[in-house]
C-alpha cells in the first residue's frame, strides 16, 4: 500500500486512527516499533481519509458570502489583508469579502463590529491569536447564525465549524531534518527561539525535538525563550548568545521574530553565517530568503489555506459532511524555490 507523506497530513491520520503522530511517522517510513494491529489502524485511517476525499468531489465556493476577521500580529494582519483581494480574484468569488482588522488585545472592544461584519454572511474566516475572549466571540457569532472557520490558530473549545492549518508537527520535523543535514557533531550548537504563546509553537517544537532524537542528533540545543515574539527581543536574545563567543550553526524559530534574528547575523561572513529557519512566510521574508539572511522557511500555500476554509463553509451550507480539522502539508521554502512558489 503506497502512501504520500503529506496527503493526508500526518496529523490528520493520527487524529483519525487515534494514535500519536510519531506512530504515523513510523508507519509511513516503515520503521520498526509499531505493533501489527496499530499499523493496520493507521493504514485503515489513510484509506478512509483518501476515500472520503474521493467521495467529496468538487465543491463550489464562488457564490459564498464571506468575511475575514484578522486579530493577529501586525505583520500577519497586513499579509492577509493584502492576500484576500488577490484570493477573491483568483478563485472568482462573486461577492466581495468583508475584511475586519484589529489588534490582538482588542477582542472585547471590537465585539459589536464583529457582529456587524458577520450579519448576512455564510461564514467568517478567523485569523486570530489564542485568547479566552475570542472563544466567546466565536460562540456568539455562531449562535447568531454565521459559521466560523479558524486558520493559523485553532480554538477547539469553541463552537467553530472547523480549523484549517499546516501540519505543525510535520513542520517541526522538516526543520529538524534541515538542521541534522547541515552537520551532526558534538560541537554543533543550535538555538531554539521559542515562545510557546501559540498552540502551533508547541506542536512545532515537539516535532523538532522528537525528530532530532530519532536522528541521534549529537549537537547541543540552547533555548532562547521569547515573551513577546517581537523582532527587537529576538535580536537581543541571539546577540546575547553570540557575544558569549559561541558559533551558532543554526537557529530554529517556531515563534515569530525572524526578522530580528536576521538583524543579529547580517554582518556575519556569508560563508559561515548562522542558518535561520522560521515560519513567517509573508514579506519581508521573501526578500530575506533571496539575500541569504534566512536559510529556510517552512510553511504551506496561503491560497490553499483560504480555499480549504471556504470549502468547509460550502460543505456545511450544502448539508454535507464537514471535517472538524484540515491539515495541509508543510513545505521547505528556500532561496532556490521561493520565486516559483505561491506563498505570498
Amino acid at each position: 500500500m503506497k502512501h504520500k507523506l503529506t496527503t493526508p497530513a500526518i496529523k490528520q491520520i493520527a487524529f483519525t486512527a487515534d494514535v500519536s503522530t510519531a506512530t504515523v511517522d513510523r508507519v509511513l517510513n516503515k520503521r520498526p516499533g509499531v505493533r501489527d494491529k496499530t499499523r493496520q489502524k493507521v493504514e485503515a485511517a489513510i484509506e478512509m481519509l483518501n476515500e472520503g476525499a474521493r467521495k467529496t468531489g468538487p465543491i463550489d465556493i464562488t457564490d459564498l458570502r464571506v468575511g475575514f476577521v484578522l486579530n493577529s500580529t501586525e505583520m500577519l494582519n497586513k499579509a492577509y489583508q493584502d492576500l484576500v483581494p488577490r484570493f477573491a480574484a483568483r478563485f472568482g468569488l462573486k461577492h466581495t469579502p468583508k475584511v475586519m482588522q484589529f489588534n490582538s488585545e482588542s477582542v472585547l472592544e471590537a465585539a459589536s463590529e464583529m457582529r456587524d461584519v458577520a450579519q448576512g454572511l455564510d461564514g467568517i474566516i478567523l485569523v486570530a491569536r489564542t485568547s479566552a475572549a475570542m472563544v466567546g466571540q466565536i460562540n456568539e457569532t455562531v449562535g447568531a447564525g454565521t459559521e466560523v472557520v479558524c486558520v493559523t490558530t485553532d480554538f477547539p473549545g469553541s463552537r467553530r465549524l472547523g480549523y484549517v492549518g499546516m501540519d505543525q508537527v510535520a513542520a517541526g520535523r522538516l526543520a529538524a531534518r534541515l538542521v541534522a543535514l547541515r552537520s551532526n557533531s558534538a560541537d554543533q550548537l543550535v538555538a531554539l527561539h521559542i515562545g510557546r504563546n501559540w498552540r502551533c509553537e508547541g506542536e512545532r517544537e515537539m516535532g523538532f525535538r522528537s525528530t532530532l532524537r530519532d536522528l541521534n542528533f549529537k549537537g547541543r540545543i540552547v533555548e532562547l525563550p521569547t515573551m513577546s515574539g517581537r523582532n527587537e527581543e529576538a535580536q537581543a536574545l541571539l546577540n546575547g548568545l553570540l557575544k558569549q563567543g559561541h558559533h551558532v550553526d543554526a537557529v530554529y524559530s517556531p515563534s515569530s521574530g525572524v526578522v530580528g534574528l536576521t538583524n543579529a547575523i547580517k554582518d556575519q561572513d556569508p560563508e559561515n553565517r548562522t542558518f535561520i529557519i522560521g515560519h513567517e512566510l509573508f514579506n519581508p521574508l521573501k526578500d530575506l530568503l533571496q539575500r541569504d539572511l534566512v536559510g529556510a522557511q517552512i510553511g504551506t500555500n496561503s491560497y490553499d489555506v483560504l480555499s480549504e476554509g471556504l470549502k468547509v463553509i460550502a460543505l456545511k451550507r450544502a448539508g454535507r459532511s464537514v471535517p472538524s480539522s484540515v491539515f495541509l502539508p508543510a513545505h521547505i521554502i528556500m532561496k532556490e524555490n521561493v520565486s516559483e512558489l505561491d506563498w505570498y
